[in-house]
């Protein structure tokens, strides 16, 4: 699907430039359309040594596209919402324009925080396309979107409500401390 809205964008406007990480490339489907507009960066290992690569590879992007669906690759296989990469795009202030099958969202306000897209490339043009017509609020949607992951995602918010959780599983008369590494 992102391939197939790359090559829909790709006719659109010669400025746009599209990135794949993970661990597709050119033999993985026809990408000739997009010749030298299409980049493929592999996998990216989070951590330590990709640190810098993350930091770099979000700065110079607007849009994060992620036209994920579940149960493709395997029975009950399915990257979440928002994907892992999504949730990084998102921190670093990147538009994030992705899908939401299986109606999980709760936290984001769509269309003023994420942009949630539907399976369809022609569709999903018309969302980049609105938005590049409307640059500022492209701008509103990254400064706002990397606010509420900012939110979402803070370290207290993700662990008081686990550690509370995990606390009521402990033994009577056990530690009620928990090291988390």
């Amino acid at each position: 699907m992102f391939i197939e809205a790359a090559k829909s964008l790709a006719k659109l406007h010669p400025d746009y430039r599209f990135h794949v990480v993970g661990s597709f490339n050119e033999q993985d489907i026809d990408v000739r359309e997009l010749s030298d507009r299409l980049q493929f960066y592999g996998l990216q290992i989070y951590g330590l040594e990709t640190t810098d690569f993350f930091t770099g590879f979000y700065r110079k992007m607007d849009v994060i596209l992620s036209p994920n669906i579940p149960f493709i690759q395997a029975p009950g296989a399915f990257d979440g919402f928002p994907t892992g990469a999504c949730m990084e795009a998102g921190v670093a202030g990147v538009a994030v324009f992705c899908t939401d099958s299986l109606k999980q969202n709760f936290i984001f306000r769509e269309d003023e925080e994420i942009v949630v897209i539907p399976h369809d490339a022609r569709s999903i043009c018309e969302k980049v396309e609105h938005y590049r017509h409307h640059y500022d609020d492209l701008y509103r949607l990254s400064r706002k979107g990397q606010e509420a992951f900012h939110r979402a995602f803070d370290l207290e918010v993700q662990m008081e409500p686990r550690v509370r959780l995990l606390s009521a599983y402990l033994e009577p008369g056990a530690k009620k401390e928990a090291s988390i590494i």
